[in-house]
């Protein structure tokens, strides 16, 4: 079975069932790209609801939530069918998930994740908007707890660092594009952080390793 073939470890079923794959149909493009992320998504939806421990996970839950709406004008673009309220349920029973469990996530990059995933929930589905202010005030308390005054992370590894980073530039591009407030806070660890990234970084690019 695609979603849980055998002989896999626990790292590859959280990229699977996190869905960041579906940026690469969407690089793709093209209808045919499409078709297949729509297949993926509806074959998801009607097999993978019941609650697992591996895929319900909290930062792969997140995952998949900020995934699938980053994705959902590109999967349904010109469809007519039947999936889109099955997408909007299937939505909305996640987000309520995530809702619960998020205060039980440890501070830490996996909280980080959550919080992103609660941030695109609240921009884009109307019942959660009021949510907003709430996930916006405890992202900056992460901010604080986890960004240092140079702009690393506090694990001071550059691969965290980094991908931190990555994930506070997606928050704000959210809430630029649904003309929400965009936290102080949040503009000015990317101010921090983008000047140690590129200390971090090798001539070919890639980061240091330690």
């Amino acid at each position: 079975p695609i979603w849980r073939p055998s002989g896999v470890s626990g790292e590859w079923l959280a990229e699977m069932h996190g869905f960041g794959w579906l940026n690469d149909l969407r690089a793709v493009g093209g209808d045919a790209a499409r078709q297949k992320a729509r297949a993926l998504l509806g074959d998801w939806i009607s097999t993978q609801t019941r609650w697992r421990a591996s895929t319900w996970r909290p930062d792969v839950l997140a995952n998949r939530v900020g995934n699938w709406l980053t994705a959902a004008e590109f999967i349904f673009a010109g469809y007519e069918g039947n999936l889109w309220p099955q997408f909007l349920d299937s939505l909305a029973r996640q987000t309520r998930h995530l809702r619960r469990v998020e205060r039980l996530v440890d501070p830490g990059v996996d909280r980080l994740v959550v919080l992103k995933g609660l941030i695109y929930a609240s921009l884009a589905l109307d019942p959660e908007i009021r949510r907003l202010g709430r996930w916006l005030s405890l992202l900056g308390a992460e901010i604080e707890r986890q960004i240092a005054a140079d702009g690393g992370h506090v694990s001071r590894s550059p691969s965290v660092t980094f991908d931190v980073f990555r994930l506070l530039v997606d928050v704000r591009a959210a809430l630029r594009d649904a003309d929400a407030h965009l936290p102080e806070a949040l503009q000015n660890a990317i101010d921090r952080m983008a000047p140690i990234i590129r200390f971090f970084r090798h001539g070919d690019g890639g980061l240091c390793l330690f």
